[in-house]
């Protein structure tokens, strides 16, 4: 079992589930399972900034994956 993060900016305005969100930054926990095609979302967290997201993301002890280069 592997579990990994990752961080998207979302465009301005942009909404998630319908709701706008408390900050910018999205960052989401992931998890592939032993013989499972997909992986599966675990959670999900909003930041105002890309440092926030990152130490958050850290502190899940995951791995970063698609991380935005700013």
């Amino acid at each position: 079992m592997a579990r990994y993060a990752t961080i998207s900016k979302l465009e301005d305005g942009e909404k998630v589930l319908g709701s706008r969100t408390s900050g910018e930054f999205h960052v989401q926990e992931w998890i592939e399972r032993d013989f499972v095609w997909k992986p599966e979302l675990k959670s999900g967290a909003f930041f105002q900034s890309y440092e926030l997201a990152i130490e958050y993301a850290d502190g899940l002890a995951c791995e970063i994956r698609d991380d935005l280069n700013d």
